[in-house]
């Protein structure tokens, strides 16, 4: 991984954006901090107030997963849960995770995702 010293945080996406922050779903934005690949990277991500995942189903991904949530809230529907500020989650590849929606704020996090080093792919 490319090795960086602190970064001003570009400004959040507007309705209308180009990149540096790019449109996963709807209301849902990244902006990648560092990494090549889709399973190798860390990022920012921006859920607009009351985001939701783009399914409505428990997901799984082969990759090792770490996420911290920087401002607002985002409510585990699985769960019933809301977390904010402050909150983590490391997932080893298979966990059983989301879906999520954002709160009435919306939702800003650190992700950082890295190869699960040889543990199989599961899928739901």
């Amino acid at each position: 991984m490319e090795q960086k010293e602190f970064n001003a945080l570009s400004p959040l996406p507007p309705a209308t954006t180009s990149p540096p922050w790019i449109l996963l779903s709807r209301g849902i934005w990244e902006q990648h901090l560092n990494g090549p690949s889709p399973t190798c990277k860390s990022v920012l991500q921006d859920w607009e107030p009351f985001a939701a995942s783009l399914t409505n189903e428990v997901i799984t991904h082969d990759y090792i997963e770490e996420v911290m949530l920087v401002q607002g809230t985002l409510r585990d529907e699985t769960l019933g849960q809301e977390w904010g500020v402050g909150a983590y989650a490391y997932r080893k590849p298979g966990m059983r995770h989301e879906p999520y929606k954002a709160g009435e704020r919306g939702c800003l996090m650190l992700a950082r995702c890295e190869p699960g080093e040889g543990e199989p792919e599961v899928r739901v």
